[in-house]
Order: C-alpha cells, then sequence, then structure tokens
C-alpha cells in the first residue's frame, strides 16, 4: 500500500547539547518528519508527566549543511526520573531553531513492498511565492526496511549462516539532480544455524538510517522555470529494490518492505 503526504512541514524546536552558545548559529540540515517522544506535565507536586509519541521535524546542526540555524538557550524539557516513566524532572537545554524566513518544504511519505517500481514526490510551483529565486536545497530521507525470510538447510549435516539483506536506492528521474547518490543501505547481519533437512523463518531489519542529499543545478534550474511559469510541478522519483545473501542455506526472502520519509527544503530569495 503506498501511502503520500506532500505539503508544508511543522517545524518543531529541537532540543540537544551541541556545543555552542545561545545566540549562535550553526550550519544544519533540516530532519524529515518521524516519530518523537513529547513529555508532557500531568501534575506539579509531586511532578509527574505523561509521555505520548508525535510527528516532529526538527533540523540538527551539520558542518556544511544548506541552511543556518540559530542556538538558543534554555531551552525547558521534561524527563522521567524512574523507570516507571512517571516522575519527571526539568531541565534547561540549548536548542535548535529551524530558519523559516526564505524558506520552503515539501514532505513524502511511502511504505510499500519492495521493488517500489517508482515513489514520486511532486513540488508544485505555489510551494513558493510568486517571484522568487530558488538558491538552495536538499533532501532528508529517514528509511527503515524489513525483511521476511524462509531459509532451508538440504545438506545432510549443520549449516551455519549470515543472512543479509541489500538495500538498492536509487532515483530515477533524474540522478543529476542532487550532488550525490542515494545511499544503499542493508539489513543487520543474521547469524542462525540449521540443523539438517529443517528449516526456519527469520526477519532481517535495517533501523533508521539518514542520509542527506544536496540539490544540485538541475534541480535548481528546474523549480526556477516553474516559479516562472507560474504554472507545472516538478516530480522526483524513487525506486527501492533489494539483493538477498543467505549463504549455504536455500530459500530466500518472502516478502520485504522499505519505508522512508522524504523532506525537501530550499532556500530562496525575492
Amino acid at each position: 500500500m503506498e501511502r503520500l503526504c506532500v505539503g508544508v512541514v511543522v517545524v518543531a524546536l529541537a532540543a540537544a547539547f551541541v556545543g555552542l552558545a545561545s545566540g549562535q548559529t550553526c550550519d544544519c540540515v533540516f530532519q524529515p518528519p518521524r516519530d518523537c517522544e513529547l513529555v508532557t506535565l500531568q501534575t506539579v507536586d509531586p511532578q509527574t508527566c505523561v509521555s505520548q509519541t508525535s510527528q516532529c521535524t526538527n533540523c540538527i546542526c551539520s558542518q556544511g549543511g544548506s541552511f543556518t540555524c540559530n542556538v538558543v538557550g534554555n531551552t525547558q524539557r521534561l524527563f522521567f526520573t524512574d523507570e516507571t516513566q512517571t516522575v519527571c524532572a526539568t531541565e534547561f537545554v540549548q536548542g535548535v531553531a529551524c530558519p523559516s524566513d526564505g524558506i520552503a518544504t515539501v514532505s513524502c511519505f511511502n511504505d510499500q513492498q519492495m521493488p517500489w517500481g517508482g515513489f514520486n514526490c511532486v513540488i508544485d510551483f505555489d510551494v513558493f511565492p510568486s517571484g522568487v529565486t530558488v538558491t538552495a536545497g536538499e533532501l532528508g530521507i529517514l528509511q527503515s526496511s524489513n525483511a521476511t525470510l524462509t531459509l532451508i538447510n538440504e545438506q545432510t549435516q549443520e549449516v551455519t549462516g549470515t543472512v543479509t539483506v541489500s538495500l538498492i536506492n536509487e532515483i530515477t528521474t533524474d540522478p543529476t539532480y542532487f550532488t550525490t547518490l542515494w545511499p544503499n543501505e542493508s539489513t543487520a547481519p543474521l547469524t542462525t544455524t540449521l540443523p539438517a533437512g529443517s528449516q526456519t523463518t527469520v526477519t532481517a531489519s535495517q533501523t533508521a538510517e539518514d542520509a542527506v542529499l544536496i540539490a544540485d543545478t538541475p534541480l535548481l534550474t528546474a523549480l526556477n522555470a516553474i516559479i516562472a511559469a507560474q504554472a507545472g510541478s516538478v516530480t522526483v522519483t524513487f525506486d527501492v529494490s533489494f539483493e538477498q545473501t543467505i549463504g549455504s542455506f536455500e530459500g530466500g526472502v518472502d516478502e520485504a518492505f522499505s519505508t522512508a520519509s522524504f523532506l525537501f527544503a530550499f532556500a530562496y530569495t525575492p
């Protein structure tokens, strides 16, 4: 099943120890939407909190990032002080504030069985104010994957082997839209032992990985063309396929899914 969400992303303040003083700036990148823990105050005396999961989009300091973020001091954060996740306390940390002036963002999301066969993210002209020029951009990708495999030992002795599923990530529309390729990923190696003549079902997983791609001239040119025309859109197409390594076992992948959250962020000038 394909799920798509395109639109402007609500940006939150990321609280983190960044090693910079309040009032300073840092090179930064936008992070794609993800599940974040939100801790909120429930009672004051004693101070207790509740936790819930919420979608958030933050920025983090990153050398060479396309944007400039402000470092904000005295950002209040609630955290749990016991294993029951009931009693909580307040601390003040540094935060990274995403830029907002002269910034446009577009998000997409896909959760689909591999191979994807082509998933489109569409950037419409009206994401940008009329008459502006896009000067820089980046694409943040948060990807996780899992595969279910049936492993069969057809040999006459016990066999031990290591299983991995390699993810082949591609941008198929125009690879020159970005200065680098979307990096390939892999599930964590899974070692298993099977007695002679037996079989088993295992799950191989790739933990969530972030990637940042910097927009190159062809993408910026295409965006500026639709802004000038005040019509049209630019489509970026993604594909994810896989290759398996199962050693001396027979069988292999029964089904494999890859989930990716995409966030395009662009800087523009009047």
